[in-house]
């Protein structure tokens, strides 16, 4: 897979029972570019002796792109307290990177999908380096 998170995106369009083709391409196309960068800042723990710890955060964004909060949401697999500390303290690293510099490539006119996402790092779907 090529994305190190499977990402959830706010729904703008909420009163409606059928979201277009046009609206599934953005969404698709918005967690595709929140996908990447943050691949590209996480560094999951290696030497994990159980299953590989899935850490899920939410997080919030300003129109700059930059993150406003973020908190754990879900922790799961591990085989100790440990790992799954590691794995959450490099999930929040990748995130507090935008914290200062802002994810690029976002389109402004669609901020009410991606103003807040709730995304899950987990290693088995991390791409290749």
């Amino acid at each position: 897979m090529l994305f190190a998170a499977v990402l959830m995106l706010a729904a703008p369009l909420l009163g409606r029972a059928q979201e277009t083709h046009s609206d599934e391409s953005t969404k698709a196309l918005i967690a595709t570019i929140l996908a990447e960068q943050i691949n590209s800042q996480w560094t999951p723990p290696q030497g994990q002796a159980g299953e590989p710890v899935r850490v899920t955060l939410s997080v919030q964004l300003s129109r700059d792109g930059r993150v406003t909060g973020n908190q754990t949401t879900d922790v799961s697999g591990g085989s100790d307290d440990a790992e799954r500390e590691a794995a959450v303290d490099a999930a929040l690293a990748a995130v507090n990177h935008f914290l200062t510099e802002p994810f690029v490539g976002l389109p402004a006119e669609h901020y009410d999908i991606w103003k807040s996402f709730t995304m899950t790092l987990d290693p088995r779907q991390r791409a290749p380096s």
